[in-house]
């Protein structure tokens, strides 16, 4: 939530609130905490601040939803690896290790 913020015109008005989200989620993954950043939300803003008691200079950045996953740990994330996606000066010449 960023005080002073609805009435911005500027879509970035808070953005700086990312770094710490994902720092959030960083570190829910440690202990095991699953999250999802989310924004669709957006079109019901008003009904978002009246349910959770906002006041009505407020906006929020983002919803994040943590919990337990149901079953398992986090696996590690399925990536290719970094030699295969990154380019190194011009597309095409992939980064050598």
């Amino acid at each position: 939530m960023l005080r002073g913020a609805a009435a911005a015109a500027d879509p970035r008005t808070g953005a700086s609130i990312y770094g710490a989200v994902q720092n959030l989620c960083l570190a829910a993954r440690v202990h095991g905490v699953g999250t999802s950043l989310t924004t669709l939300y957006a079109g019901h803003e008003d009904e978002l601040r009246a349910l959770l008691g906002l006041p009505e200079d407020a906006l929020t950045m983002a919803l994040v939803p943590m919990g337990y996953p149901e079953r398992g740990r986090w696996a590690r994330p399925k990536r290719a690896p970094v030699e295969d996606v990154v380019h190194w000066g011009t597309w095409g010449v992939h980064a050598r290790r």
